[in-house]
């Protein structure tokens, strides 16, 4: 299970980096999700694999509010 918080994505195929909740870019690869995510958008437009993807917790936090603020 992965750690909730914030999280840096690191593209393995062009080595571009982002920043953000880590539930909001998983959920963002499913096509009918209205949710909006930078890297998932990166990885569709680019096909580039979001599951290569390297992933770093950048903070640690409670699944709340807190997680929109940081």
């Amino acid at each position: 299970m992965k750690k909730l918080g914030i999280h840096k994505l690191i593209c393995e195929d062009c080595q571009a980096v982002y920043v953000g909740q880590m539930a909001e870019h998983r959920t963002t690869l499913d096509p009918t999700s209205s949710k909006k995510s930078a890297f998932a958008d990166h990885c569709r437009t680019q096909h580039h694999d979001f599951q290569k993807a390297k992933v770093l917790l950048v903070h640690a936090c409670q699944m709340s509010q807190l997680m929109n603020i940081l």
